[in-house]
């Protein structure tokens, strides 16, 4: 089933401008920093909720399952490196003579090399002959931030390493120097074309370390020795 953003309507901002001939239409400095601010507070407000990072964690394990195990994914935490931009701005209505604006834009979140973007709608109403304006946003709903959030999904890197050893075989999982597999398995098959128990081998391989050992997770090649 297809979930539906649900539009939320945050609180009235209002900003003042220092210069003489203030802009407070749709991509007015001041509007478009006012419209950033407010998205940053509310997108940290939310994910320091207590449960968020259970879902993001949730959905970044399922992000692995639907890539058939070539990717896996992991959750950053430190949401606050995050950054907003506003791109594709557009006036959809405007009122010169009142200096009322309706706007919508992309709001982007940016971390590293990794961004998502939503769609937001804002105005921006001019008060103070002028020379004030009040700022609201809608779009930011939990799921939309959900979205946002998704830039905090890393996928995870994992080590190429080498080594030699005996095989030695056991029913549930077997071992080769430092490397660890499941017998069963699909490594498993590809290890035993080659390499025979109590045979010495050499396998190099894309591993997952742990305080066991490391785990094949892909071999490059395995040949005896």
């Amino acid at each position: 089933m297809k979930q539906k953003a649900v539009a939320l309507l945050l609180p009235v901002l209002f900003i003042s401008a220092c210069s003489k001939s203030p802009d407070f239409s749709c991509d007015g400095p001041a509007v478009k920093s006012t419209v950033i601010s407010t998205a940053t507070d509310h997108f940290n407000n939310t994910v320091s909720q207590p449960g968020f990072t259970n879902q993001m964690s949730f959905a970044a394990k399922q992000l692995s399952v639907l890539a058939g195990g070539d990717l896996e994914f992991e959750l950053e935490t430190d949401y606050e490196k995050i950054k907003f931009e506003l791109r594709n701005i557009r006036t959809a209505k405007q009122d010169r003579e009142l200096g009322n604006y309706e706007c919508k834009a992309s709001l982007v979140s940016i971390k590293d090399t990794r961004e998502s973007e939503i769609e937001i709608s804002y105005t921006s109403e001019t008060i103070s002959g002028g020379k004030d304006a009040y700022v609201k946003v809608a779009g930011l709903s939990d799921y939309n931030i959900g979205a946002l959030g998704s830039v905090l999904m890393k996928e995870k890197e994992f080590p190429e390493k080498t080594t030699r050893g005996e095989l030695s075989y056991g029913t549930l999982d077997s071992s080769i120097g430092d490397f660890m597999f499941i017998s069963n398995s699909e490594i498993g098959d590809q290890i035993f074309q080659e390499c025979k128990a109590l045979e010495n081998c050499e396998v190099k391989a894309i591993v997952e370390e742990s305080e066991y050992g490391d785990m094949i997770k892909k071999v490059i090649y395995v040949k005896k020795i």
